[in-house]
């Protein structure tokens, strides 16, 4: 993918990202105050979930690009926040199908876009230092082994 194709997307990923949040967030805070939460409390609740799905995702990035670290824990923290997001912007409808698709769409456009801009990244790092001469670490490919003569 080109830079400038990559930058784009990135910026609009960051733009779906804000609008995404802010949407979800209203709804999460309604959902709170209808359980019990209120005034303050009802409005950090939404931005505990959203913190958490940011820092994973960009933990699961950053470990992805370094090759190591703890990228399971790192999508897990991502995957949980994904879920709460999902369901509590379902269920601050509950049961409209129509408002719950329309609650539920933002969230699903920003989990696509960053699971898309995440594999992207770290093909391109696999693509990177395959052409500086190291190995790629696709494990869909294999290293290639050397035929060995039959020692029949």
């Amino acid at each position: 993918m080109s830079r400038l194709r990559l930058t784009i997307a990135e910026l609009a990923i960051l733009a779906l990202t804000g609008l995404g949040f802010a949407l979800s967030y209203s709804s999460l805070v309604r959902l709170a105050e209808e359980h019990g939460y209120r005034g303050w409390e009802a409005q950090a609740w939404p931005i505990t979930i959203d913190l958490l799905a940011q820092a994973g995702t960009l933990l699961a990035l950053e470990l992805a690009a370094r090759g190591s670290g703890p990228r399971g824990e790192a999508w897990g923290l991502a995957v949980l926040a994904a879920v709460a997001t999902l369901s509590g912007n379902i269920l601050s409808v509950w049961p409209d199908p129509v408002s719950m698709a329309l609650h539920s769409w933002p969230a699903i456009c920003m989990l696509g876009a960053w699971h898309t801009l995440t594999r992207a990244a770290v093909r391109g790092e696999a693509d990177t230092k395959s052409q500086n001469g190291r190995r790629s670490t696709n494990p869909a490919r294999p290293p290639p082994t050397r035929s060995r003569p039959c020692s029949c």
